[in-house]
């Protein structure tokens, strides 16, 4: 790049710098970006402030393309595109930047002015931030131009996740198995990486354990075909206490910084955090017309609290080596919530069944208690294992 040019390019000599640029060459001539896995010094380009003159002669501006297809490019890669830009006027074309809409897109082309009848390259590249997906934004490029003051280039194209897990969201664990541990299998791959490895993975206090195996897979979810990935396998203990569960997994990978890199020695490289999710029912199962199982709350709903309102709660133990199960307590951390209860002796289903009355008597202060608020209730009983039992209520009394 010579002193004109803002951007400082680093020359390669003898048969790279060959390579390269016929690489690079034949790339622009298909329209296909040359693809960098190295993050390079940025373009920058010093604002001249150009402005069109009010009485000519005038340049005209004309670019080859003004709209850039990038196709898919990984995160962290800086994929490069160039066009070049002609001036068919009367007087010298300068150019300056304007604004970009991402500043994951960069711009280079000469500091100084196009002659007539010349040209210069243009070239955008774009360095796709993690989670951009699809991809379509623009740059300004100022010039002295009064045709064409502005000129706008558009950027298109999809970023592709270098680490990929499935399932893509939450790790959700659908029952909690009371008498053994209960397993679940999730994937962790890369689709540029040949070489992708799990370096660590912490599971802080959480009551499992996880066994990596290293597998391949291909298809359609693979961009580049077989790639190695590992299957986590995670198993969770019964012991662990009932109710919702959320487990952040720290994963470290052997994956750069910036993709292309060797790791440095004794730098961790790229990390992903899952979601390990659900619910530890335990022996217990509720049933009710307004109970929701995946908050493990009961709804009472809006009511005047002139009125009050009475709720019905069935609790099922299905664990049958307990045979006389008594409910010890019931207790909220609301003064006005009142219970009621007994147990089913004629219930010819598995296990034992009690039924729960929630109560809040007419007259009761007006208070409402939803969402990360929502009222406690703590049923405790003589099972020898798992002896109280929390669930939440939510209700507004008007």
């Amino acid at each position: 790049m010579t002193s004109e040019r803002s951007r400082q390019w680093i020359a390669f000599s003898g048969i790279a710098a060959l390579l390269l640029g016929a690489f690079f060459l034949i790339s622009r001539f298909r329209g296909e970006p040359v693809f960098r896995d190295v993050e390079s010094e940025l373009f920058r380009i010093p604002d001249s402030g150009v402005t069109p003159s009010e009485t000519g002669p005038w340049p005209k501006a004309e670019l080859e393309q003004e709209q850039f297809q990038f196709g898919k490019v990984f995160e962290g890669q800086e994929a490069v595109l160039a066009t070049r830009i002609h001036n068919r006027g009367e007087a010298p074309l300068r150019l300056s930047p304007g604004r970009a809409i991402c500043d994951c897109i960069f711009i280079d082309f000469p500091s100084s002015p196009i002659a007539v009848g010349d040209s210069a390259e243009i070239k955008l590249a774009w360095r796709p931030r993690p989670g951009t997906d699809a991809f379509e934004k623009s740059v300004i490029v100022n010039t002295n131009d009064p045709q064409r003051a502005e000129i706008r280039l558009g950027i298109l194209g999809s970023a592709l996740p270098v680490i990929v897990q499935s399932p893509q969201d939450d790790w959700e664990i659908p029952e909690i198995f009371e008498n053994r541990p209960t397993e679940f299998v999730g994937e962790i791959m890369s689709p540029l990486r040949e070489d992708f490895t799990i370096e660590s993975i912490d599971v802080g206090n959480a009551p499992l354990k996880v066994e990596v195996k290293q597998v391949s897979r291909a298809g359609a979810n693979v961009p580049q075909g077989d790639r190695p990935g590992n299957k986590l396998i995670f198993q969770v203990r019964p012991e662990m206490p009932i109710g919702s569960f959320r487990f952040p997994i720290r994963i470290v990978t052997n994956i750069p910084p910036l993709n292309g890199q060797t790791l440095p020695e004794g730098l961790p490289g790229q990390e992903i955090t899952v979601q390990l999710t659900g619910v530890r029912r335990g022996p217990f199962r509720f049933l009710g017309a307004n109970w929701y199982p995946d908050r493990r709350s009961i709804s009472l709903g809006t009511f005047p609290s002139q009125k009050g309102i009475r709720a019905k709660l069935v609790m099922l133990c299905e664990d049958q080596s307990i045979e006389n199960l008594e409910i010890l307590e019931l207790r909220s951390d609301v003064a006005d919530l009142q219970f009621s209860h007994r147990k089913d002796d004629n219930f010819k289903g598995r296990g034992q069944k009690f039924e729960i009355e929630l109560i809040i008597p007419p007259g009761s202060p007006p208070t409402s208690r939803r969402s990360q608020n929502a009222a406690k209730i703590w049923i405790k009983t003589n099972h020898p294992a798992n002896g109280e039992v929390e669930v939440l209520c939510d209700f507004t009394a008007a």
